[in-house]
Formats: structure tokens, C-alpha cells, sequence
């Protein structure tokens, strides 16, 4: 009696693989642009490997399949570092390469471990090698990836479930702060969420936004489509500007450490090249505050630099605040007359 299938469907062909014996083109064997099995070269192969991919491999496995096309060598073509002793037909990757590159790395530090190595599902592209490359293309262009509200709301549902921050960042292949971010957004004003969804802002500086308390968040986000002003450096800056506006402006937000001399001096450098009517913008706390965040907004100084220029002259302004008051307490010691 024949066994009954666990779903009611067509049973389709995959092998499992060590993926040391898939070729790929670019790396594995090298063609000229002429060949054509150049047209199944991605340059992508060229990119570093990521951390956690390798990582989430050895613990879970690829799910995902590589799509192959067998295709014959000829005697002498060198593959994988070795020439070929005779002419041998290869499953050459069509579609997976980055899951091949990954998946080697992981059973190189599994097998360094003693741990039982992973194989890849694998199938076989059975059309010519020009058809090959055109399922290569068109496989990458379909592929949608999910943006970054899709892989928050995700990232929030498995939270929710499992209940560390460490183990949610590992499944999104991202690190803490990140998803962090991702959490901040959606909690962020309505408006402000919408207007991600609708492509009014991005969600990177959207991230940043978000960082204000609510009102403040959809009156800022507001003026910033009105104005055009909607970029990651320009919300940045507003947000930093409501900040040390703010009364209760966080000492994290607004660092108080010590500018160095060269910060010192690269911002009094700015000051003389764009013409600050400035005498001196180390003197004057109201006019060097005003003037530091104009070069904010016009991106001429870092977010950070200028919290750390504020603070410096907030302190500065005390110092010589307190040495005047001090000076005016001081009685007057009588003069002494040599006789």
C-alpha cells in the first residue's frame, strides 16, 4: 500500500546539498564577459558575508531552495581552485548565491565545532543557460522585500511572543538598537506612521522624529512636508533644535562633555568662512547658540559637535558669571605706604 502523501498535492523534486558542490559563476569558477555563463555573474557575491545570516544558518538551516543548472566543463576549466580531470557536468547556481556563500561559511565553523553540518535544498533549472540567466534576473527583480513598518509590526508580534529583545534582533537579522528603532516608530504619533505608509517621509528620519513626545512629533512632521525639509540631516537637526528648546531636555540628548580644541577651532574656522558678523562666537551664550544652530540646519555642523559646543559655553557663561559676582563681593584692601 502506497504511503499517503502529508499534503494533497503535486510532489515536486529538491536535494539536500553540501553547498561546497554547487559552482558558483565568479567565484567558484572564473569566464570571461563573452562566455555565456557570465550571464549568471552577480557582483553581489562580492559583498562581505553577514554576521547574523551565517549565524541564524547554524541554528536553523536554509529553508529557502538554490535553483541550479547542470552544465558540462570541459577538461582542464579550473573549479574550486582545481583543474578538472576530465570534462564533468556541475550544478551551477541560478538562483542562491548569497545562501551558498553563507551556508559554507556556517558548516566551515559548524564542522570547527564538531557540530552536524547543514545541507541546501537545491533545484534544477532544466532550460538553457540564456534562459537560466533570465530566471536569474527575473527571480532578483520579483523579490520583494519587506520595508521597514512591515518588518517592525513583525518584529513587534514575535517580541510579544517570546520576550527578548536579543532573540527578535537575531530573527530579523538585525542588531538591538535597531529594533529598538523599529519600536519607537510604531509607537510614534499616528500621523507620523502614516505618513511613512503613504511615502511622505522615509522611514529613517521618521525613526528620529519619533524621539519627540507625540504633539511635538506632528507639528515638527507637519512644517517638515510643508517646507520640503524631510531628509535624515534636516529632521535630525529639528529634532535636536526642539530638544535643547525644550525644558526637560535629556543630558544624553545634548552631550555635556568638553569640545576638544580642534572642535574648538574647526568651529570658529566655519564662523570666519561664512562671514558670521560674530566678534567672537566663544563670547556671546545667546548670539553663539543661535549661530551654531543655523549652521545645524544648514548642515554645516554635526548634530553632536553642536550639542557638545552649547554645553561647553552654557558652562563657560557660568564660570564667568560666578568669577563676576565673586569679584563684586570682594572688599577693597587698603593701600600700603612706604615710609
Amino acid at each position: 500500500m502506497a504511503k499517503k502523501q502529508s499534503l494533497q498535492g503535486k510532489r515536486l523534486n529538491s536535494f539536500g546539498m553540501d553547498p561546497m558542490n554547487l559552482v558558483v559563476i565568479g567565484l567558484d569558477v572564473q569566464v570571461p564577459e563573452d562566455h555565456e555563463l557570465y550571464e549568471l555573474y552577480d557582483p553581489r557575491i562580492e559583498k562581505p558575508l553577514v554576521e547574523r545570516t551565517i549565524k541564524d544558518m547554524m541554528k536553523h538551516g536554509v529553508d529557502l531552495d538554490v535553483v541550479v543548472r547542470k552544465y558540462k566543463f570541459v577538461k582542464g576549466t579550473v573549479v574550486w581552485g582545481k583543474p578538472l580531470k576530465a570534462d564533468t557536468e556541475l550544478p551551477v547556481v541560478v538562483d542562491g548565491r548569497r545562501r551558498t556563500q553563507h551556508s559554507r561559511e556556517a558548516n566551515v565553523r559548524l564542522a570547527k565545532d564538531k557540530e552536524p553540518t547543514i545541507v541546501v535544498p537545491v533545484k534544477v533549472f532544466k532550460g538553457s543557460v540564456r534562459d537560466a540567466g533570465l530566471r536569474s534576473t527575473a527571480l532578483n527583480r520579483h523579490r520583494e522585500d519587506d520595508d521597514v513598518l512591515m518588518n517592525a509590526r513583525k518584529a513587534k508580534v514575535m517580541f510579544d511572543r517570546i520576550k527578548s529583545e536579543e532573540d527578535t534582533a537575531e530573527n530579523f537579522n538585525v542588531s538591538v538598537d535597531q529594533l529598538r528603532d523599529w519600536f519607537r516608530l510604531l509607537e510614534g504619533h499616528p500621523q507620523l506612521v502614516q505618513a511613512v505608509e503613504k511615502g511622505d517621509i522615509a522611514a529613517s528620519p521618521a525613526i528620529k522624529l519619533a524621539k519627540l513626545p507625540p504633539d511635538h512629533q506632528k507639528v515638527e512632521l507637519e512644517d517638515a512636508i510643508a517646507k520640503g525639509e524631510t531628509s535624515k540631516t534636516q529632521i535630525e537637526a529639528r529634532v535636536r533644535r526642539k530638544m535643547a528648546e525644550s525644558k526637560g531636555t535629556k543630558k544624553s540628548e545634548l552631550p555635556g562633555t568638553p569640545p576638544t580644541r580642534r572642535l574648538l577651532g574647526e568651529m570658529r574656522r566655519i564662523v570666519k568662512e561664512n562671514e558670521s558678523d560674530l566678534v567672537d562666537v566663544f563670547e556671546s551664550l545667546e548670539q553663539s547658540v543661535v549661530a551654531i544652530f543655523d549652521f545645524v540646519l544648514d548642515g554645516i555642523v554635526a548634530g553632536t559637535a553642536s550639542g557638545k559646543l552649547i554645553a561647553h559655553l552654557k558652562k563657560k557663561a557660568e564660570e564667568a558669571d560666578k568669577a563676576e559676582k565673586t569679584k563684586k563681593k570682594a572688599k577693597p584692601t587698603p593701600a600700603t605706604v612706604e615710609a
